[in-house]
């Protein structure tokens, strides 16, 4: 398994365990503020790994001041993440109180939910096997 996509299943959980109890017992609001708190944390922990990574990289000296758009972008991509777990779990909800019109919304949620780190994992191991059979292949 990849660091990226155990990254993302660690997310996915992490998102779901706390977002999931939060459209039960909250609304709207505590939703959003579920996943701008989940969103910092995970800005925070990136950029701490990102400084930590590069302070043992550069013997301790000073970092660059320039604006670092991979970063951001990341970060944009954490929020989007956590806000499309939000979604889908505010979708559940109004789907187990019997509102009408998300059953389908909830369909295509899970479907992209669980098949995006069905689909890394699946590549990654057919990548493997082709370079294993590759290596593998007897030359004549």
């Amino acid at each position: 398994m990849s660091d990226f996509l155990s990254i993302l299943l660690i997310m996915i959980g992490v998102g779901l365990l706390f977002l999931l109890p939060t459209a039960f017992i909250g609304g709207k609001i505590s939703l959003i503020v579920v996943t701008i708190i989940l969103t910092a944390i995970s800005a925070f922990l990136l950029i701490y790994a990102k400084a930590l990574g590069s302070s043992f990289a550069n013997g301790g000296g000073g970092s660059s001041k320039s604006f670092d758009w991979d970063l951001m972008f990341m970060v944009l991509a954490y929020a989007a993440l956590y806000a499309f777990i939000a979604y889908g779990c505010f979708c559940l909800k109004q789907v187990t109180y019997g509102i009408d019109g998300y059953k389908l919304k909830l369909l295509i949620w899970g479907v992209i939910l669980l098949g995006y780190p069905m689909y890394l994992s699946i590549s990654a191991a057919s990548s493997l096997y082709n370079t294993q059979k590759k290596i593998m292949k007897p030359k004549l």
